[in-house]
């Protein structure tokens, strides 16, 4: 058993998986990012625990800044897009 375990490891060290080869990750990872923009940018603007809680619906609270900066993450991400072939 521990000699399959060395040659798998020695096989994948020569052969490499890039992400080229698997395009449906590609796609499955734009679409779980343009899920997860959705709701960041759906909870910025509803603001649903902002009034209640801190009397106001912005005030950079760490959790709202947070979110802010997911949503700057997720703008390239999605700009970008999946890998063309």
């Amino acid at each position: 058993m521990a000699e399959r375990r060395r040659l798998r490891f020695e096989h994948d060290l020569r052969h490499p998986v890039s992400p080229a080869e698997k395009p449906e990750d590609d796609i499955k990872s734009a679409s779980a990012a343009g899920l997860g923009f959705l709701f960041c940018f759906l909870a910025t603007v509803t603001a649903p625990y902002g009034e209640i809680q801190l009397g106001t619906y912005w005030n950079w609270d760490p959790r709202q800044t947070s979110i802010f900066v997911l949503l700057l993450i997720y703008g390239p991400i999605l700009r970008s897009g999946p890998p063309s072939r």
